[in-house]
């Protein structure tokens, strides 16, 4: 999952078609991207709850393309994991949990 501003997501990409072409391998890959104002918005407003589930929706949405798994990059993990022992949204999504 891609954030903060989009030029990360298309180095990230760009960086991943690269290395399967170098192997002679295709690529299957699906990204999304979570806007950043939004999940300030939740952690201004103190709701990881609200957090948890918006990242979720876009986890739910690789899942359903096929992801096996899934990755948060940057500080929203962080304000996630805050005092929950790392498990916030494990226990909330499926592509974490296997439901």
């Amino acid at each position: 999952m891609a954030g903060w501003e989009w030029e990360p997501a298309v180095y990230y990409y760009e960086q991943l078609a690269k290395a399967h072409a170098e192997r002679g391998r295709k690529m299957d890959f699906v990204m999304v991207h979570a806007e950043t104002d939004r999940i300030f918005e939740y952690a201004a407003a103190g709701d990881r709850d609200g957090m948890a589930e918006y990242l979720c929706g876009f986890l739910r949405r690789l899942k359903a393309a096929g992801a096996e798994y899934g990755v948060i990059p940057a500080v929203t993990a962080s304000l996630l994991r805050a005092g929950t022992g790392g498990d916030f949204l494990r226990c909330r999504c499926s592509i974490c949990s296997g439901r």
